[in-house]
């Protein structure tokens, strides 16, 4: 480039100088040198960047970006980028809802729920709903989690069944000394029972007749109990030592085998995405794993239930 420079300006130059210099004017002379000195540096620049460059793009090229090995998906961060709702209604101990009647504030399954979130970097609230309505809409449509949901073999295929939380047995509580079973809760004078449940159902279809039942909630029931207007009470032993928690009667009870048996679940809708499903368990684990959902059992029940198979 340089050689093609000196031809093209220099040669051409070369005539003018050479008149000039015949007519003496010196002058005129310096300034075509001084010019093309100039430009003959600022080209030199150029090129000497260029080739730089060139030379650094070669000897250095870009590297690709490499995946890592080890990189793996992480249940727990994949499952903060679902949506899903949480529904349940109130149902003490399990979910009890504010005084909106929309969140479920406190309750056994809401506070496990409650810690669960937090592990998942989340803070997706239960709302609180009538309980059929909680139940069509885990049916129908997807990404829904609904709890305390008891396993049964009609609703087997309705639900992803993510985490086993604890039993849920209908036992006789007495409390007048006696382990009450089936035959010999017949003998007794009253029976309370909530009417339209599923422990009245039981004593309905083994021809129960002494049965009191009652529209009225736990609280009125632990009155009576009380006042001694009943000896026995027939419900989910869970509900029962929620109610007469810290009062006189929690040790004066006793309770009889289990009459019906199950579990109750954290569910959620049938196609709800896998990696919210194992990001709850695994966040449920670490909670048992560290005694928290021991300590929320004692919280509400007094007592952590015992697990056959978890």
């Amino acid at each position: 480039m340089h050689s093609i420079y000196n031809e093209f300006y220099w040669g051409k130059e070369k005539k003018v100088i050479k008149e000039m210099g015949s007519l003496g004017n010196k002058h005129w002379v310096n300034i075509v040198f001084f010019k093309h000195a100039m430009v003959s540096m600022i080209l030199l620049i150029m090129l000497n960047f260029s080739c730089k460059k060139k030379l650094i793009s070669k000897e250095t090229p870009t590297p690709k970006p490499v995946k890592s090995e080890s990189t793996k998906t992480n249940p727990v961060k994949s499952a903060r980028k679902n949506n899903y709702s949480i529904v349940t209604s109130n149902l003490p101990p399990w979910s009890m809802h504010d005084r909106t009647e929309k969140i479920a504030e406190s309750g056994i399954f809401v506070d496990i729920t409650n810690e669960i979130e937090k592990r998942l970097g989340s803070s997706i609230q239960a709302r609180s709903i009538p309980w059929e309505r909680a139940q069509n809409m885990t049916q129908e449509s997807d990404n829904h989690i609904i709890f305390p949901l008891t396993r049964t073999e009609s609703r087997e295929d309705k639900y992803t069944w993510i985490i086993k939380v604890m039993p849920q047995d209908l036992v006789f509580a007495n409390f007048s000394g006696k382990a009450l079973d089936l035959k010999s809760a017949t003998d007794e004078k009253l029976i309370l029972v909530h009417k339209e449940s599923p422990p009245n159902y039981v004593l309905r279809s083994n021809k129960f007749t002494n049965m009191h039942e009652t529209t009225d909630g736990s609280k009125q029931i632990v009155k009576m109990l009380l006042a001694k207007r009943a000896d026995t009470w027939f419900s989910a032993k869970s509900l029962i030592q929620y109610s007469i928690k810290n009062t006189q009667l929690e040790k004066r009870v006793k309770y009889g085998p289990p009459i019906k048996r199950g579990v109750q679940y954290i569910a959620a809708s049938k196609d709800m995405p896998e990696d919210i499903v194992l990001a709850y368990r695994k966040a449920f684990k670490e909670l048992e794993e560290k005694g928290i959902i021991q300590m929320i059992f004692l919280k509400y029940l007094g007592a952590v239930p015992e697990y056959t198979n978890r």
